[in-house]
């Protein structure tokens, strides 16, 4: 077994915990979605937020490793600094991703502003990601952490943002108004 292996085991590892961790919690959240209440679109994010952040989390942590380890062994003795910079941008992208996708959720933002914004993430900037992900940096070598060509699991955080954020607009339907007359 080479050091290669220990490395891509370890990776796997994680990766299949973190994926438990984000589908128990998308698919708990799913369920609060459905009903309407005042704590469950509430709750709903939170567990978005924990499946988004672990998912998303541990993807970009093992990209980042892969990154600095290959450009740690390169045998070269000036390597080039633009794959090592393109290499954390890419990560560093999905993060930030994910971190706004989790602050457009608080309930504190109107939905006249996290509407468009969820917008602007889930069907601009997420798709980029995902077709660079499935065409450039999917070697053949290395392809069981990288997103498929057609496999389409990574909707769920669109669909599912756009699920919370109606379930806000249910819950403030759903209160009492006050009297007019007082």
């Amino acid at each position: 077994m080479t050091g290669w292996d220990t490395v891509d085991a370890w990776i796997l590892n994680w990766r299949d915990k973190a994926t438990w961790i984000a589908g128990i919690a998308f698919f708990i959240a799913f369920i609060f979605t459905i009903w309407t209440g005042k704590w469950r679109p509430k709750a709903a994010a939170i567990l978005y937020a924990v499946g988004i952040l672990a998912n998303i989390g541990w993807f970009s942590y093992s990209l980042f490793f892969r990154v600095r380890l290959s450009y740690g062994l390169s045998d070269s003795p000036n390597p080039q600094p633009f794959p090592i910079v393109f290499g954390f941008l890419f990560p560093l992208t999905f993060l930030a991703y994910s971190i706004a996708a989790c602050v457009f959720l608080w309930p504190s933002i109107s939905q006249a502003k996290a509407i468009p914004a969820g917008k602007i993430l889930h069907l601009g900037v997420l798709p980029i990601l995902v077709v660079y992900l499935m065409i450039v940096t999917a070697p053949p070598t290395h392809d069981y952490y990288m997103p498929r060509p057609f496999d389409l699991k990574w909707l769920i955080y669109g669909i599912l943002w756009f699920r919370i954020r109606e379930g806000y607009v249910q819950m403030h339907n759903s209160q009492p108004k006050p009297d007019e007359r007082c």
